[in-house]
């Protein structure tokens, strides 16, 4: 009965095992042997995702494990939203360093905005998380925001850049200004994917548990 119960179990969890059947992968005509090698062969994978399923409940369960990651991505949303918000202390350098005026600091912290609201680039995080999961997505948004770092640092020490004005749709903008605004809304762009990726890890650990204290603490 355990046998038929396992089989029964794994057909539910995955579907395409019909399909293999309807295409013959287990032929009625052939050997019994065949028949029951390829039979445990999905008792086998079954066995590993239970098995995985197991050590994914167990350190759920554990309050020492599930808070610890808590801190891990709260701490990590701390330092990026911080870099992402607080821009008016490096005001006066940019200003005394840089030659930048105040339209072209607002300018730049504008430039928050460009991809996440008005490119709508945020909700396609959001498909990605959705299709690719945390781990990937995660990688991703950090690969942004460093790209994002990068570019703003390349632009900031170029002189070339620093001494030209370019045209951009409507107004006259200093280069320099234009990149450093560019590499600022790619970072913020990752940020913002690493923040709902860290809801939805938050979700994955506090299932049940303490989620909306565990929410309002990353928060």
């Amino acid at each position: 009965m355990n046998f038929v119960r396992n089989i029964f179990e794994f057909w539910l969890k995955f579907p395409f095992l019909l399909s293999l059947f309807k295409k013959k992968s287990v032929d009625l005509q052939s050997s019994k042997a065949e028949n029951c090698k390829l039979i445990a062969e999905y008792i086998i994978k079954l066995k590993n995702i239970n098995m995985t399923e197991k050590i994914i409940t167990s350190l759920r369960e554990s309050k020492k494990a599930r808070w610890t990651a808590l801190a891990v991505v709260a701490f990590t949303m701390f330092c990026g939203y911080f870099i992402q918000d607080v821009l008016s202390p490096i005001k006066r350098m940019l200003e005394t360093d840089l030659n930048w005026t105040s339209t072209d600091f607002a300018i730049f912290r504008f430039s928050y905005g460009w991809l996440t609201v008005f490119a709508f680039m945020l909700i396609i995080g959001g498909i990605i998380l959705d299709k690719l999961g945390v781990r990937i997505t995660g990688i991703l948004a950090t690969l942004i925001m460093v790209l994002g770092t990068a570019t703003m640092y390349l632009a900031l020490i170029s002189q070339s850049l620093a001494a030209e004005n370019w045209h951009i749709l409507f107004w006259d903008m200093k280069a320099q200004v234009f990149i450093v605004s560019i590499g600022f809304s790619i970072f913020c762009l990752g940020v913002e994917i690493a923040g709902i990726t860290v809801s939805k890890v938050i979700v994955k650990w506090f299932k049940g548990k303490e989620l909306a204290l565990a929410m309002g603490l990353e928060m």
